[in-house]
Parts: structure tokens; C-alpha cells; sequence
């Protein structure tokens, strides 16, 4: 049984936590939390980052430009942008980046927020 319980349904849970650090920066105002989470509820956010955020990977390509959508509305992105980061610790396996951008306005910061349980 965990000691803590899973961040999402507060439900105690049988093995080890699977930790998930979500950040977002906009501006010099930066909002982050930590996730205790169980099997079902880490495979759903790996699921939705897969779906949403770009993987980080070591021996990346950084040489070409890559247009910028939001989370939220799918929009391109311009100067005004807010920075989504999020640091993974699934079990036995190595640490997972992503990164994604979000408009700043009000609506589509909120759903990323949820998303990330911010």
C-alpha cells in the first residue's frame, strides 16, 4: 500500500508512486506542482502528454524551426506565449521530458491547467 495517496482520486493504492512534476511559465510568474500518481491515473496523463506535448529527447534536432501550436486552440503562437513543461518518473524507466506552448489568454491557460491539475 502507498503511504501518500494518488494526487487525482485521493485513493490509497497497492505499489509504488509514479511522480509527475507539471510547470507552467508565463512571463516571470511560474505555477508547478508534484503528482503522487497510481498506475491507471500515470498511464492517463502519459496518454494525454503523448497526445498534447512534444517529448524532449537528449539528441534532439534544434537546428529547425518548428511551428508553434496552443494546447488549448490549436492556434499558432506568437511572441505572447506561456511555456509548458513537464518532467515524468514512470516506473523502472528513465525520466520523460515534454514541452508544449499556450496562448496567455485566459480561457486557454485554464484548460492547460486542468489538463495538468495546476
Amino acid at each position: 500500500m502507498a503511504l501518500s495517496p494518488c494526487s487525482v482520486d485521493k485513493a490509497r493504492y497497492r505499489g509504488p508512486a509514479h511522480h509527475v512534476y507539471p510547470a507552467i511559465l508565463v512571463g516571470v510568474e511560474t505555477q508547478r506542482t508534484h503528482h503522487r500518481l497510481c498506475v491507471e491515473h500515470l498511464d492517463e496523463m502519459l496518454t494525454w502528454l503523448d497526445a498534447h506535448l512534444d517529448r524532449v529527447e537528449l539528441q534532439q534536432d534544434f537546428t529547425q524551426p518548428v511551428e508553434q501550436k496552443c494546447l488549448a486552440c490549436e492556434q499558432p503562437i506568437g511572441f505572447d506565449r506561456a511555456a509548458v513543461f513537464v518532467t515524468a518518473y514512470p516506473l523502472q524507466d528513465e525520466r520523460i521530458d515534454f514541452f508544449g506552448v499556450s496562448c496567455t489568454s485566459a480561457l486557454c491557460l485554464k484548460s492547460v491547467r486542468k489538463a495538468l491539475s495546476l
